[in-house]
């Protein structure tokens, strides 16, 4: 598979790429070998977990002496020459040590592969590798199983805080939609990530704060802009002046203003617009007059720019 990216980067299409467009454009075309493949025995999109050595635990503990390393070398977090300096400053921290504390490195690594490394530890794995878990968990479902699933997550950052947020993949997978309705189990799950590490974190729940409070905060798997739209005298929204705006954005407001509309017809500030349902019986929810000709109705990550444009249009007139 390398060899077939390397011959697809050499096309004429592709040489002009910044380095940052050609990882984004190998990593849709990994996702597309992956799920079109016919052999199941497909090599992983990610590796699941690590064994801890030594080096890794003195890599983590030591993060601000391999810091200071470069810095004093003139080279700043984010530079291209960090990746040709950081081992040597690696090697410089590691060869400063003492031998007990090499040893306590090997000790603790043993540890960590034996029963699980620490809350620090594990906050960093969950910032570089979590979401990469929970992709590979949700492509081998749909692959092995054909099985649609959205991830809910709790955990604890580098500072102690309750992070709860949701993984969802299923629009890259087939032609599968996103979950739409993560913010009416946002409040549910944050109460139970509340209780489940409880007050200072603890999985068992037992321990307080001083406040006696957990502060739980929420972290999407997929980013998206949030719309609040103006509305009328009667409580309809009002679309926003659609000059310029991106597309996802154009998505966000069309997703605000189907639900405003949505919950006033049905009389439940909370309801959920059912997409799937009124896309394949449309006659029964909204009158033709309504939409734009010749573009179906649909949940608007399945429209394109150009459909997502006319149908905010026709409806702005």
């Amino acid at each position: 598979m390398e060899g077939m990216r390397n011959k697809i980067k050499q096309l004429d299409a592709n040489k002009s790429l910044k380095q940052n467009e050609w990882n984004r454009k190998r990593t849709a075309i990994k996702n597309w070998m992956y799920n079109n493949s016919r052999s199941w025995a497909w090599k992983a999109l990610v590796k699941y977990g690590s064994k801890w050595t030594a080096l890794k635990v003195i890599k983590l503990q030591r993060k601000k002496d391999i810091q200071q390393v470069l810095v004093k070398a003139g080279i700043q977090p984010g530079m291209s020459a960090m990746i040709k300096h950081y081992q040597p400053a690696v090697q410089k921290v590691v060869q400063s040590l003492t031998k007990a504390e090499l040893d306590q490195a090997a000790h603790l690594a043993k540890e960590w592969n034996k029963r699980k490394p620490p809350p620090k530890a594990q906050a960093e794995a969950t910032t570089s590798k979590g979401r990469k878990y929970a992709k590979q968990f949700a492509y081998d479902m749909w692959k092995q199983c054909g099985m649609r699933v959205v991830i809910m997550s709790a955990w604890k950052d580098k500072d102690g805080e309750v992070m709860v947020g949701v993984n969802d993949f299923n629009d890259e997978l087939g032609d599968g939609e996103l979950y739409l309705d993560w913010e009416d189990l946002h409040g549910k799950w944050s109460a139970y990530a509340k209780k489940a590490f409880g007050a200072n974190g603890t999985e068992d729940g037992s321990g307080e704060d001083e406040a006696g409070q957990t502060t739980v905060k929420a972290r999407k798997g997929k980013k998206r802009s949030q719309f609040s739209l103006s509305t009328n005298d009667d409580g309809t929204p009002i679309l926003p002046n659609l000059l310029d705006l991106r597309t996802p954005e154009l998505k966000d407001i069309m997703r605000v203003f189907v639900t405003g509309h949505y919950r006033l017809a049905c009389g439940k500030t909370n309801a959920s617009v059912p997409w799937a349902t009124i896309a394949d019986n449309q006659a029964s929810y909204v009158s033709s007059k309504y939409l734009p000709p010749n573009i179906p109705f649909k949940e608007p990550t399945r429209l394109t720019r150009h459909e997502l444009i006319e149908t905010l249009e026709f409806w702005k007139e």
